[in-house]
């Protein structure tokens, strides 16, 4: 073999190995550092929050840290997690036109929403069991949400009270709402947070539909692990205090339709958000119904 022809070889096998998975999972199970060479972009694994360079950085942190069935609750999707891949997809699809040569010294990232003026367009979305993932729970998400200024939704399984996260927020925060089977136990749960001073109310209409394999393969009674946590007397998964004195139906699946939406904001005081809408079609019909 020519000296040329072994040097573009030798360089074709490197680039090769460069590109190669199993060398990239090698170079991480022997401790290399978390900066990769070959992909410069990836995810690292930070051990303080100041460090992140991208929320991706705080997935790659909770993926390494949380139990299996904690992580497949917060991270992934319904199904097959088709619908989360095509949000990702559907991201990367958008391009931003940058302007040069403008002023930028003076940036305002702030939006007005129901009356409320936010610094960042961002909302924090509705996450129950906090406690699996902090000793705090929701209360240091709403902690966090004051810090920076930015809304946060409480989910209806929270691990706190609406009344706590209230208090630690340090003003009413939305609330988002799973409507039970049984119309008076969603009108105790709404009354009450009514009552806390919630503005909006946030109805999850996907849920009764959803299927969440990847969480299935979880199941609390017959997986070892998730007893740790959902055992009676473990202590960490405990009541969810919205439902406090509640009888809740064994029929845990709703049926709503538009009739149940107009019902629901008939009943109320709170401006009404419908979460899990999918459709231009459907958008449209909130809108005509308020």
């Amino acid at each position: 073999m020519s000296e040329p022809l072994k040097l573009s070889t030798r360089r074709a096998l490197l680039r090769f190995f460069a590109a190669s998975p199993v060398l990239y999972a090698a170079s991480r199970a022997m401790g290399q550092p978390a900066f990769d060479i070959f992909d410069p972009y990836a995810p690292q694994l930070i051990s303080n929050a100041r460090d992140a360079i991208n929320v991706f950085d705080f997935h790659e942190v909770a993926k390494q840290t949380l139990m299996p069935g904690h992580y497949t609750y917060m991270a992934l999707g319904t199904d097959d997690g088709g619908t989360l891949r095509a949000n990702r997809e559907g991201f990367a699809n958008y391009r931003l036109r940058m302007r040069r040569l403008i002023n930028t010294q003076n940036v305002d990232t702030s939006i007005d929403l129901f009356g409320e003026r936010y610094p960042l367009p961002i909302i924090i979305a509705p996450c129950g069991n906090q406690h699996a993932f902090h000793p705090e729970g929701e209360v240091a998400t709403a902690r966090a949400a004051r810090t920076s200024g930015v809304e946060q939704i409480l989910s209806t399984g929270t691990s706190s009270s609406v009344e706590e996260v209230n208090e630690a927020r340090g003003r009413p925060v939305w609330f988002q709402l799973y409507a039970d089977a049984e119309w008076q136990v969603t009108q105790t749960i709404v009354k009450r947070a009514e009552a806390a001073g919630c503005p909006v109310l946030a109805l999850t209409v996907d849920l009764p539909v959803s299927n969440r394999e990847a969480l299935y393969r979880h199941r609390r009674d017959d997986n070892p692990e998730c007893q740790v946590c959902h055992a009676p007397d473990a202590g960490i998964i405990g009541p969810r205090p919205m439902y406090e004195g509640l009888e809740r139906s064994a029929q845990r699946r709703t049926f709503m339709d538009w009739d149940y939406v107009d019902r629901l904001k008939d009943s109320m005081s709170m401006k009404l958000f419908i979460k899990g809408l999918v459709t231009a079609e459907d958008a449209r019909l909130a809108v005509e119904h308020g």
